[in-house]
Formats: structure tokens, C-alpha cells, sequence
């Protein structure tokens, strides 16, 4: 389990609102946010995310650097008359999706489809989030449909991109 020290420090607004994703809120829904949310920190090496995993929060970087991976099974493949071919079983490779810097946030595909977690993301520096639960999130699209817009444009990018990477694995 990672090692995480949590805070509730009224501090942050400015971060929130100078985030891309948060920029329609007003003040007072700044606030409001800042206040639904905890900060977390994360030590290097922690694991803050699992692929695979039920996700039931998002995050926003506060500081240091987060790497986002996937594992693709990658064909094993054997000479035979000159040719590669396939084997039945696979080598399992790591793939770097993204290296999220401060301001980037992660998380936001599971909250927003209800599914499992499609990546791993590992802090590769001392790092501090905000986390905030799906509930939070949910309720803010509500009250602010062009945040759940921004929110769907980021994730058919991101798709995008791991889709490029991923058959960029192939040999």
C-alpha cells in the first residue's frame, strides 16, 4: 500500500482555478471543490492507480510527476523457413502512455464510464494530489456540463494516443 500522508489544508484555490479542465466554475465553486476534495501524497514508487482496478476517484496533480503505463501481450514469434511466426503464448511488455506533469490530472476514464481502471500510474517523484470521489465529480457535471465536455474531449485523446502506442508495440 502506498504511503500516503493526508491533509486538509484550505489552500489550492489558485490551482484549481488556473486548471484547464476547471476553468468555467466561479469562485465560490472553486471553493466548493477545494473543499470536497483531500490531498494525498505519494512517496516515489507508489503506485497510485492500478489497471485493471474499480475506480471510484480522480486527481489532480498538485506537484511532482506521475508516469502512466499499460501492459499489452506482445506475440512471441519463431523462425521457421525464414519467416516470424506467432507463438500461442505472448510476452507481456510495459508500455509508457504519459509522463503527467503538474496541473495534469488522471484518473477521469473510470469516473466517467463507471469501468475499471486502464492504466497504471506511478509517482516518480514526492507528489501531491487531489483527490476527489466520483460523487463530487458526477455532481459538478451536473451543475457544469462543459467540464464533463472538456473531461470526454481529454479521454478520446488520451484513447487516441495509447491506441498509437500500443501498435507502435507490435513488431
Amino acid at each position: 500500500m502506498p504511503s500516503r500522508r493526508e491533509s486538509n489544508e484550505d489552500s489550492g484555490l489558485i490551482f484549481i482555478e488556473r486548471s484547464h479542465l476547471f476553468k468555467t466554475l466561479g469562485e465560490d465553486d472553486s471553493k466548493k471543490l477545494l473543499a470536497s476534495g483531500r490531498r494525498v501524497r505519494f512517496a516515489p514508487g507508489d503506485v497510485i492507480m492500478r489497471e485493471g482496478e474499480e475506480g471510484q476517484t480522480f486527481y489532480l496533480l498538485k506537484s511532482g510527476r506521475v508516469e502512466v503505463t499499460t501492459t499489452t501481450r506482445v506475440p512471441n514469434s519463431s523462425e521457421e523457413d525464414g519467416e516470424p511466426e506467432a507463438t500461442e503464448d505472448g510476452v507481456e511488455r510495459k508500455v509508457v502512455l504519459a509522463t503527467l506533469s503538474p496541473g495534469a490530472f488522471f484518473g477521469e476514464v473510470a469516473v466517467l464510464t463507471g469501468k475499471t481502471r486502464t492504466a497504471d500510474v506511478t509517482a516518480l517523484d514526492d507528489v501531491e494530489t487531489i483527490q476527489f470521489e466520483r460523487e463530487v465529480i458526477e455532481a459538478l457535471f451536473e451543475e457544469y456540463p462543459r467540464v464533463r465536455e472538456l473531461l470526454q474531449a481529454v479521454v478520446i485523446g488520451r484513447a487516441r494516443d495509447t491506441i498509437t502506442k500500443l501498435r507502435d508495440t507490435i513488431p
